[in-house]
């Protein structure tokens, strides 16, 4: 053979997988169960307000969608915020009961670089608020005030 076939031949070799652990696999599985069970609870908690269903299963980036909104679910401790957590507990404790806690935040880009804004808020509070709203917009012309379209005043 010629050295460039047997460059090809080495360039496109399967390396052998390194074999896995009993612990690293039932730990993989573990973590994916709950994944697919975080999956499940925002599908539920959402489904009344946004008619929610899941779609993780099917592989895509998308892990709960509905005709209005699609959520990439992520269930891992290094990417909670524990700061925005905090600032987020801080405002429920200044909230009165018929308000719900947020914490606004946006990004410093430089010149000419264009600002990510971010609203966070607890997801239980997230599906009360929609329902409120839906609740305010259908049933109470007087409530329907709070909507920018004329239309739909």
């Amino acid at each position: 053979m010629t050295d460039t076939v047997m460059e090809n031949l080495r360039a496109h070799r399967v390396k052998p997988q390194t074999p896995v652990s009993r612990e690293a696999s039932r730990q993989g599985l573990n973590n994916r169960a709950r994944g697919n069970a975080f999956e499940r609870e925002v599908a539920r908690k959402l489904k009344r307000v946004l008619a929610t269903f899941r779609v993780g299963q099917y592989g895509g980036k998308t892990d709960v969608g509905s005709p209005v909104a699609v959520i990439q679910c992520k269930k891992v401790a290094s990417l909670f915020p524990k700061r925005i957590n905090a600032l987020l507990r801080e405002v429920e404790i200044e909230a009165n009961a018929d308000q719900f806690p947020m914490v606004a935040l946006s990004d410093v880009p430089g010149s000419g670089g264009t600002v990510q804004q971010l609203l966070v808020m607890d997801l239980d509070d997230f599906a009360n608020l929609v329902d409120i709203l839906a609740d305010c917009h259908h049933d109470d012309p007087v409530e329907r005030r709070w909507t920018d379209d004329p239309d739909e005043r």
